[in-house]
């Protein structure tokens, strides 16, 4: 799927991540490639080292840095003793993690955490470090490829941050094979040793169902507050997938929980990839479609049933109420025209419950359940 298929952010992605598994486990791997490799620079509290110097105003792309400028200014250097290891002048810069082959020349990018290093020989006017959150919503934006390795980086770098010691062992861990997994690093030892299968650690994936409910006359949606949103800003229900439960059920159950609502027919449309959960763990949206189950033939909206613990409202709006909402999240309207109704708007193209909303809107889930 290429950038912009659905409209949403992190659609798709100008790397390609397949790369040789025998490439990937030789021990010089990282030094062999540093070289001609490019580099992403992440700071865990500030963002991705992004460029503003581009032909057009407040659009920003990666400032990608070459290993000798890391090695010059961070003092980086690569281990050789089968672990990828590094060390640096305050020794907190983390080795380099593999995002992937660029498209556009077949470089190799790789992210790098630099929290707590001195990295202002690498800041000029132009050259600063960027939230993935602030090009999404903010004044500075980026194109799709360039959100798309923004948002993968700090995914990436966030995960082997939160990981530096094994659940289940106890022991510090390091990256292996360019950073695609960790492993405790004297686990690595004894496993060379006596051949037994040492305990890995995979980056995480949280599945998260995220829905369109509608009546079954689809002349309304459901859609609900959160108490952190924006004042007006109503989105598509959605929860966890919890284990060992289908999509499907963890649709029906989230809506239920969220609004007293049983729903039939829910079916998968799309997803999207969200590296900027606030867990700190990147989601994988799947997208549904689901519509209210009847009540004994009875065409009233379904009675909507809430405590107030995660949603501070959850209600029935009409596809006029939504419209009005969905261009004022494209711009396309000013707020203040629907400042005398509760919902004012959504979230915006980033998203994928945008993208549902919209197709809704568009009655393209006309008598979708009845297929």
């Amino acid at each position: 799927m290429r950038a912009g298929d659905h409209g949403a952010a992190f659609s798709a992605t100008p790397l390609r991540r397949s790369i040789d598994p025998a490439v990937l486990k030789h021990p010089s791997f990282l030094r062999d490639a540093a070289p001609t490799a490019m580099y992403v620079l992440y700071d865990l509290d500030r963002g991705v080292l992004c460029s503003t110097s581009t032909s057009k105003a407040e659009r920003v792309v990666v400032a990608y840095r070459t290993f000798s400028d890391l090695t010059r200014v961070l003092e980086l250097h690569l281990g050789n003793d089968g672990v990828e290891a590094c060390s640096s002048g305050d020794g907190k810069c983390a080795p380099p993690y593999l995002l992937g082959k660029r498209s556009d020349d077949d470089t190799l990018a790789f992210v790098v955490d630099v929290t707590g290093c001195d990295t202002r020989a690498m800041e000029t006017n132009d050259d600063c470090f960027i939230a993935v959150r602030e090009l999404m919503t903010g004044p500075r934006t980026a194109d799709d490829d360039t959100l798309v390795i923004v948002g993968l980086s700090h995914a990436i770098a966030r995960w082997h941050a939160s990981q530096r010691y094994c659940g289940y062992t106890g022991l510090k861990t390091a990256p292996i094979e360019g950073g695609l997994k960790r492993i405790a690093a004297s686990n690595l030892v004894a496993a060379n040793a006596t051949k037994v299968k040492p305990t890995k650690l995979y980056p995480r994936v949280n599945p998260v169902a995220i829905m369109l409910v509608e009546n079954d006359a689809g002349t309304h949606c459901l859609l609900g507050r959160y108490h952190r949103a924006p004042e007006g800003m109503y989105t598509c229900l959605a929860g966890f997938v919890e284990t060992c439960e289908r999509l499907e059920d963890a649709c029906a159950r989230e809506v239920f929980e969220e609004s007293g609502v049983a729903i039939k027919a829910p079916r998968i449309l799309n997803s999207q990839a969200w590296p900027v959960a606030r867990g700190g763990h990147c989601e994988l949206m799947v997208g549904m479609h689901a519509v209210a189950a009847d009540r004994d033939g009875d065409t009233a909206l379904p009675p909507v049933i809430f405590d107030g613990t995660e949603m501070e409202d959850v209600s029935w709006f009409s596809k006029t109420e939504v419209t009005r909402a969905l261009n004022v999240s494209r711009g396309a309207a000013t707020p203040t025209e629907s400042m005398d109704v509760k919902i004012k708007t959504v979230p915006g193209p980033f998203a994928l419950a945008h993208w549902l909303i919209a197709r809704w809107v568009d009655d393209e889930c006309a008598g979708a359940h009845k297929l």
